[in-house]
């Protein structure tokens, strides 16, 4: 086995999500079935409560597997997460500043692939994951979007995914709930992708579950705060710099304790992603 700092290295040239949206070390492949590594938490913020968000879950997750997948190809591929499942796995809100990660091939060709993912730390498994992708080698992927290509430099001095912009013009009407991103600025997806700035899904993600939550906990006042039990994220296309992103959800149901919350993300009036959360409040 390659020493670990030659091996991340080896691995990440593969796919085509870097720094600083990649943030994973001590990458570890045991197998061209399995890979491990470690991560340190980087954003928590909001109603929603940790020690990570169900986001954040997703956003390693599918990068790892995405490491874990490019090992199947000798070629630079995109691997676009498609779906993700995710369920969590104990109700510990304890801070923890780094988790393990690890994922497991469940299926793959050159046209899609399909991971398990498991976050964890201090012997506790926090979430489960398993998502699906799509594959594109690289001239087939700049043929697709050549349109989005940018020819500027993204650089900043602060990591976008640790300082994001919220959404504004809330507006909530009964079981529902309307919000605003704004237009996709480049810099806000540094390191996805370079020359093809697109909005990540795990950040989409996390929007679709701040809005939602946000309903929520307008709707449960008794609640200051949320554990989301599950997720079942779709994204149907990227989302680039220069697009206006906006967001709508609903209540959907509540039984024994918990409540279901669909949420949808808006671009020229169509739906590019979507998220079906189960969340339980939690009282202050």
């Amino acid at each position: 086995m390659l020493p670990l700092i030659q091996q991340t290295t080896e691995l990440n040239q593969l796919i085509m999500v870097k720094k600083p949206y990649n943030i994973l070390f001590d990458v570890c492949l045991t197998s061209n079935e399995h890979i491990s590594a470690k991560v340190q938490n980087e954003y928590l913020e909001g109603n929603e409560l940790g020690p990570i968000l169900c986001s954040e879950t997703g956003r390693h997750l599918a990068i790892l597997g995405s490491l874990l997948l490019s090992q199947k190809s000798s070629v630079e591929s995109y691997y676009l997460a498609t779906s993700a499942k995710i369920k969590r796995k104990s109700l510990s809100t304890n801070a923890t500043e780094i988790f393990n990660v690890d994922a497991t091939v469940i299926c793959s060709d050159k046209r899609k692939g399909e991971i398990k993912g498991i976050v964890s730390g201090s012997d506790t498994t926090f979430f489960e994951a398993i998502i699906e992708y799509q594959v594109l080698k690289v001239p087939i992927f700049q043929k697709l979007f050549k349109d989005h290509f940018y020819k500027g430099k993204v650089f900043n001095e602060i990591s976008p995914y640790r300082k994001r912009r919220k959404l504004t013009d809330i507006v909530l009407n009964e079981n529902e709930i309307t919000g605003v991103y704004g237009t996709i600025l480049p810099n806000e997806c540094e390191g996805h992708f370079k020359n093809y700035p697109a909005l990540p899904v795990a950040i989409i993600g996390n929007l679709l579950g701040e809005i939602g939550i946000e309903l929520f906990l307008a709707k449960k006042t008794n609640f200051s705060s949320v554990i989301v039990m599950s997720a079942d994220i779709k994204a149907k296309k990227l989302i680039f710099h220069g697009e206006y992103l906006t967001f709508r959800g609903v209540l959907k149901s509540t039984k024994a304790g918990v409540t279901r919350i669909f949420c949808e993300a808006i671009v020229n009036n169509k739906v590019i992603a979507n998220a079906d959360f189960e969340v339980v409040g939690v009282e202050e």
